[in-house]
């Protein structure tokens, strides 16, 4: 069963991806979090196979927060992946370059899914 975080502090965004991933593919174990400050406490701890990170959070920004867990002794090497309304040219150049992926919302669960396979190394 592969482990995946979303990061976003839109709990309706959270709702969507759980609920859209588990019913089209089972062996997701999909975890989410509207706090990002608390995800890196968790994040520490725990192992994922992938993490799904917004940008724009009130507590921790998106690129802050990439940092810190890419500089986790954990979780240094999951792939992460922005999942972000942010569709400015220099944002996606910024992400592009240091995440594994840009997914842009609004976005619908089978292209999510099928981006998610990729970044796990099902496709």
């Amino acid at each position: 069963m592969k482990r995946i975080a979303v990061v976003d502090d839109n709990d309706d965004l959270l709702f969507t991806v759980k609920f859209g991933l588990k019913n089209v593919d089972k062996s997701l174990k999909v975890e989410t979090f509207n706090d990002p400050v608390k995800f890196l406490e968790v994040c520490q701890k725990e192992k994922f196979d992938l993490i799904l990170l917004d940008i724009m959070m009130p507590q921790l920004d998106g690129w802050d927060t990439f940092v810190e867990i890419t500089q986790s002794k954990v979780n240094k090497k999951t792939p992460i992946v922005f999942l972000t309304a942010k569709t400015d040219k220099q944002s996606v150049i910024i992400g592009m370059a240091g995440a594994k992926g840009y997914i842009t919302k609004p976005f619908t669960v089978p292209d999510l899914l099928e981006q998610i396979e990729k970044y796990l190394g099902k496709k």
